[in-house]
């Protein structure tokens, strides 16, 4: 895999559902899954000021081994890393079952 050291821990969050008997709508984000080792690398300047035009809030990306868990993961799951949250902006995969990229962006509280 081309991931450098998966060497921070992320929790992966997902919106939990609330039903109130007339409608389903997202709830709190929860836990998802246990803990996940992950590499770290900022988005470059150039590719930050390119992807501008397109989304505005990619800050990082995330290598994490394939994993069941991974593999379920969506845009609307959130990641925390070290005590910042993210929103999953893009989620690729890296060879077969080998990975994922997850870029992501700085959700400011």
């Amino acid at each position: 895999m081309r991931a450098g050291r998966r060497d921070r821990p992320v929790q992966f969050l997902r919106a939990a559902r609330i039903d109130d008997g007339l409608q389903s709508r997202p709830g709190p984000f929860l836990p998802f899954g246990g803990v996940v080792m992950a590499g770290k690398t900022p988005v470059r300047d150039r590719e930050r000021y390119d992807a501008d035009t397109v989304m505005r809030d990619v800050t990082d990306r995330f290598i994490v081994e394939w994993s069941e868990l991974t593999a379920r993961l969506t845009g609307a799951d959130r990641l925390d890393c070290e005590g910042t949250l993210y929103a999953i902006l893009g989620i690729k995969e890296i060879g077969r079952r080998e990975g994922f990229e997850i870029t992501a962006g700085w959700i400011t509280p």
